[in-house]
């Protein structure tokens, strides 16, 4: 059985060497078999210096490869470090804000419920301000206070003496303008969209009349004829 198996190799190789030799003097590169021997050899000698670059560029590749998983693997578990931190100082924050709101409730006391009057008054005020035609005359009143009401309603802040002294300024001089009959210069938004400069006589808060004509003032600030 060896020897069987022995005389097949030898024929196949030695089929193999004939046609090699027939292509090769085909091509005028061999002449006889020791040539061919060197050729098999030099082509043997290429193919296995092809085969170790691939290899050699393989596993290159696989190392690069396991690299940058290890980096991946690496930043993942700073991150998640990074996370529980944050996530500590968090809990943390929230528990020191807790205690901080509950101290400052007890110092308010009695405070609280004055801001609550400073809301609700404040907002009637303005209201009242944004509909008025005594603010054609003095423009702006509800700027100042919706800022205090913001100031008051944020739960941070405390109003300042002169702030709330302020609202109770502006609903005096509503009041006391009322019942006033004055001229003042302002401008008038004409139909055709030309805007004039003219002596406006405010009646309280009933009437604008200018150039025997009434006025009607909107919430835009506008003065328009009626």
């Amino acid at each position: 059985m060896r020897k069987v198996l022995v005389a097949a190799i030898a024929v196949i190789f030695g089929g193999m060497a004939s046609l090699a030799m027939a292509q090769s003097a085909k091509e005028g590169k061999v002449q006889t078999l020791d040539e061919l021997l060197e050729l098999v050899r030099q082509g043997k000698i290429a193919e296995t210096k092809e085969h170790r670059q691939r290899e050699a560029e393989f596993l290159a590749k696989k190392n690069e490869q396991a690299r940058l998983l290890k980096d991946a693997e690496n930043t993942r578990t700073r991150e998640e470090r990074r996370s529980e931190q944050l996530e500590n100082v968090f809990e943390e924050n929230e528990r020191k804000i807790g205690v901080l709101q509950q101290q400052l409730d007890d110092r308010l006391g009695s405070l609280k419920e004055l801001f609550g009057v400073i809301q609700q008054v404040g907002g009637d005020a303005r209201a009242t301000f944004e509909q008025s035609i005594i603010s054609a005359q003095y423009p702006g009143r509800e700027e100042s206070v919706t800022a205090l009401i913001e100031k008051v309603s944020s739960g941070t802040k405390l109003p300042s003496i002169e702030e709330i002294e302020g609202l109770w300024y502006q609903i005096q001089r509503e009041m006391t303008e009322s019942g006033k009959v004055v001229s003042f210069p302002a401008e008038v938004v004409l139909p055709d969209g030309v805007r004039e400069n003219r002596d406006v006589v405010r009646v309280g808060t009933f009437n604008l009349v200018s150039n025997g004509k009434y006025l009607q003032y909107l919430e835009s600030q506008a003065i328009l004829p009626s």
